[in-house]
């Protein structure tokens, strides 16, 4: 019996999480450092309809508007310089999902008044933005809209904070790359009465912030049903004296309280083991053109062994460019840690890994389930398949979740003890 279900891609949403890119290196502006192959450019202040302009699949994918609408967990950054279209942006995402929390620091000026624009202010109108987006995802609000310029990564920092702490799933809507930019048509177009000198500074700061993960992020009651599923499914396998045995369990509580359940589901189609391979990955045309669309993912059945469970996933043909492959693959004296280091990383990474206990009561309803009856010859391709990290034994600790992040990315995998339930 498999599982069907409705996921999406996105840049993945925890700050320490993404890889930034030092500008100084770069011997072009760093807004010019990518093309995306494929994506057409418009120029700034054309009469296009806005429509196209801004073509993102949480816009213009019905499917994808639907499942976001209802996925309880979302929040929007709309970034990009002045004059390129962010308060557009915003207007059409309020649009198609109008239930959002709208955060922006400009409302600050025109809710308090303040026509003066000075350090003083602007820190106060920033402080503001953060206080909306804080009470948003203390009540719950789905999605959170946040506009802002975010030209530095460390200008979004406490919003992608915000978004691990209270496991938002973050979609990044860059108008940057919509646009063919340059500074003299910045300062020509804009109607701020910013000059060529305050573009040539901000652009010349900008960092592009790099997904650490990239996947299927399951929304909270699809996790929930899912987790469901999975302790009906060990259950059963407590009538089997063999696994009793090996894993010296024998009744319900000490089966659940063997592992821990993974707060957040995530179906993983690539990490970075380096800037480089992230960049050429990331920046692909079918990664792009995928970014915030929902998708459907089968999940087979489960993987067990004494320390983790993974649920088997099946991934359709059109969906198989997305499943990074390394050029060198992964083995068995690979130390994630110390690439954790190199690509400059904080302990922040292990909210990825977060758990809660698997003994507690989980949703039976998934939101975009369907059963199908999976025949018992049907071939399952091994390239066709990956993994979700369920749940992993009763210890929080930053080698268990790197361990655990390993095993999905093994292509080879390792021997070990361990029960498959379909």
């Amino acid at each position: 019996m498999a599982e069907s279900r409705k996921f999406r891609r996105y840049n993945f949403r925890a700050h320490d999480r993404a890889l930034h890119e030092k500008n100084s290196s770069m011997k072009s502006a760093p807004w010019e450092q990518y093309v995306i192959p494929g994506m057409k450019k418009y120029e700034l202040g054309c009469d296009v309809d806005k429509e196209k302009i801004f073509d993102f699949p949480f816009l213009a994918d019905e499917d994808s508007v639907s499942y976001l609408q209802q996925h309880g967990k979302i929040m929007f950054i709309v970034r990009g310089p002045p004059g390129t279209g962010k308060k557009t942006l915003s207007e059409m995402l309020l649009k198609y999902y109008p239930s959002a929390a709208y955060c922006c620091a400009d409302r600050y000026f025109a809710e308090t008044f303040t026509s003066d624009r000075n350090r003083e202010t602007l820190k106060e109108s920033h402080d503001y933005c953060e206080k909306l987006v804080t009470d948003a995802c203390l009540n719950s609000k789905s999605p959170i809209i946040i506009q802002n310029t975010h030209v530095r990564k460390w200008e979004m920092q406490k919003y992608l904070d915000l978004a691990a702490k209270h496991s938002y799933t973050v979609i990044m809507a860059i108008t940057l790359f919509k646009f063919d930019v340059s500074v003299q048509a910045l300062a020509k177009t804009n109607s701020d009465g910013l000059d060529f000198n305050y573009f040539k500074r901000r652009m010349r700061s900008w960092d592009h912030v790099l997904p650490y993960i990239t996947g299927w992020f399951l929304c909270p009651e699809d996790a929930s049903y899912i987790l469901n599923s999975l302790k009906r499914s060990l259950k059963i396998l407590l009538n089997d004296g063999r696994f009793c045995r090996i894993f010296d369990i024998y009744d319900d509580d000490a089966l659940f309280h063997q592992y821990k359940a993974r707060r957040l589901l995530c179906c993983v189609a690539s990490y970075a083991k380096s800037k480089a391979d992230m960049e050429k990955y990331y920046f692909s045309a079918p990664v792009q053109n995928y970014c915030g669309k929902s998708c459907v993912i089968t999940i087979l059945g489960y993987i067990v062994s004494e320390s983790i469970v993974n649920a088997i996933v099946h991934i359709e043909d059109d969906l198989k460019c997305l499943l990074y492959k390394d050029s060198a693959p992964m083995n068995k004296h690979y130390n994630v840690a110390e690439e954790l280091n190199t690509l400059e990383l904080d302990d922040n990474i292990i909210e990825f890994g977060a758990t809660i206990p698997l003994s507690q009561e989980f949703s039976a309803n998934g939101k975009t389930t369907t059963f199908e009856n999976w025949k018992c010859d049907e071939v399952i391709s091994a390239t066709n398949s990956t993994l979700i990290c369920v749940a992993q034994k009763d210890k929080e600790t930053k080698k268990e979740f790197h361990n655990s992040l390993s095993s999905v990315q093994d292509n080879e995998g390792e021997d070990d003890t361990g029960y498959h339930l379909t």
